[in-house]
């Protein structure tokens, strides 16, 4: 049975309050199609697990908001308490912000006093999300860039709005060019457009901004009507709205994270989960397919990167088939796919470091021991095959094209292993010489019955010359028998 994480908020999360469509559908699938191998079986079995552990921690955002919702003492209560809205100083805030239990929320976004240009210190911004007050700065920051660019190459004739005007001076004032970072959003994928707007919008809150969410509210309707009312508290011309508000608040769609997050531990990849997404939620989505960026977005703003999401859920499935006794081999040929070598999963393949069981250790419901025995066996491992076997290949100087043949692996995988892991076969062949060389000198044995008894090399002069100085570095012969000889008793 999975514990319960310790609850922080007093409301309970549980399976019924979040969507799993996609989670389900597969799942079936997987029954129906897998003939009950065991492997699979396993896969669900773990899986399930992963998931109800994620759902009762209750860390990610809930896909519908629900006004009415049960505690853990059972009793079902309005979070809203009656209201429209809610406040920091309502005794559901926490629960309905962390959740995003709202349609829309109001938010502040104000100059700090320090700000470096006079007129902008202390003023004040006052706009409304779907998302959340961190996720929309990061946009307004992207708008700044892209505003400012139009402007300044004449394919907008009105200059930036304040707002905007306020981002690029703090941008400027940190010593950012601002046509860089915009060549570089313009260029770079999504990971690395959205690294660096978190990076930018970390900065410039830190020290010039402050970005504050005042009030999470039930219906879009009244987060409009709050926005223009604070709006008209003040003269826009002295503040940094534009107009008078109920303008604002980009398109935000929301995604089952619950339900991704049960198919991250089944490994599907990214791709197969936006397809899943697109069958089952397309009414969901204003009867639109979402774009596969969209779902890289809401990944990099959860979990940061696809990579950690693997990590975070699929992981300790693979760790959990470990401890069931299957091979890496049938494990990563289990989950791979064409597009399966942008996560964890490939880079566990590649070279396995990150089994630690913790998920396992954490829960305690798997045997300690044996847990604790496999991580004290645990062989470090590059393609489900242990160092020490791709070492003796080389040592024994099988070729690369045999090794294929014996492991099952693609000629071209064998090739990067030995170069991204070793620095390529002669770094493991010249070390293995020159330790045996350095050993059997020490025994008393001259460099050229080395040379010929144990390497079982043709003794040619200048061959035997050349040969020991390329394992050890520029020595000569002459030089390796004097640094290393007999022992002493």
């Amino acid at each position: 049975m999975v514990q319960k994480p310790k609850e922080k908020n007093g409301i309970l999360i549980t399976r019924h309050d979040v969507s799993l469509n996609g989670y389900n559908y597969m799942r079936d699938k997987i029954l129906k199609e897998s003939k009950d191998e065991t492997i699979y079986l396993k896969i669900l079995e773990y899986a399930d697990i992963v998931l109800e552990y994620c759902i009762r921690s209750g860390k990610l955002p809930l896909y519908r908001a629900v006004q009415k919702r049960l505690t853990i003492q059972q009793e079902l209560v309005d979070i809203y308490e009656g209201k429209d809205y809610i406040t920091v100083k309502d005794k559901f805030y926490g629960f309905v912000k962390r959740y995003r239990n709202y349609e829309a929320m109001v938010y502040l976004i104000k100059c700090k006093n320090s700000f470096p240009n006079n007129w902008f210190k202390k003023k004040k911004y006052f706009g409304y999300t779907h998302s959340t007050e961190k996720i929309r700065f990061k946009t307004h920051i992207q708008e700044a860039i892209e505003q400012f660019i139009d402007y300044q190459r004449g394919y907008r004739r009105e200059i930036p709005t304040k707002l905007n005007r306020s981002i690029i001076l703090a941008l400027e004032d940190m010593g950012y060019i601002i046509n860089e970072i915009y060549d570089f959003l313009q260029i770079e994928d999504v990971y690395s457009q959205s690294r660096m707007l978190e990076k930018l919008s970390y900065k410039i809150e830190e020290n010039y901004f402050d970005v504050v969410d005042l009030v999470c509210h039930k219906k879009l309707e009244t987060a409009i009507k709050q926005e223009i009312k604070l709006i008209h508290k003040y003269d826009t011309t002295l503040e940094l709205n534009e107009l008078g508000g109920g303008q604002g608040g980009l398109p935000y769609i929301p995604l089952p994270f619950y339900d991704i997050v049960g198919m991250i531990a089944l490994g599907y990849t990214q791709k197969k989960i936006w397809k899943i997404l697109n069958k089952l939620y397309k009414n969901d989505f204003m009867n639109e397919n979402i774009a596969e960026n969209t779902l890289r977005r809401r990944i990099i703003e959860e979990f940061k990167d696809w990579v950690k999401a693997q990590k975070l859920f699929l992981k300790p499935v693979v760790e959990a088939l470990v401890y069931e006794g299957f091979s890496y081999k049938k494990i990563y040929n289990t989950f791979s796919s064409p597009h399966s070598k942008e996560g964890w999963l490939f880079k566990w393949w590649k070279k396995e470091e990150n089994l630690d069981f913790k998920f396992w250790l954490k829960l305690k419901i798997l045997d300690i021991n044996k847990i604790r025995n496999i991580l004290e066996n645990l062989e470090e491992k590059y393609c489900g095959i242990s160092k020490s076997q791709w070492e003796e290949w080389v040592t024994k100087e099988v070729p690369n094209y045999e090794i294929a043949k014996i492991s099952g692996l693609p000629f071209n995988t064998i090739v990067s292993v030995y170069k991204h892991n070793f620095g390529g076969r002669n770094e493991i062949l010249f070390k293995h010489r020159r330790d045996i060389t350095i050993k059997m000198r020490k025994k008393g044995m001259r460099l050229k019955n080395i040379y010929t008894f144990i390497f079982k090399k043709p003794y040619y002069p200048s061959n035997f010359k050349r040969d020991f100085m390329t394992w050890f570095n520029g020595m000569t012969p002459e030089e390796i028998e004097e640094a290393w000889g007999p022992d002493e008793d």
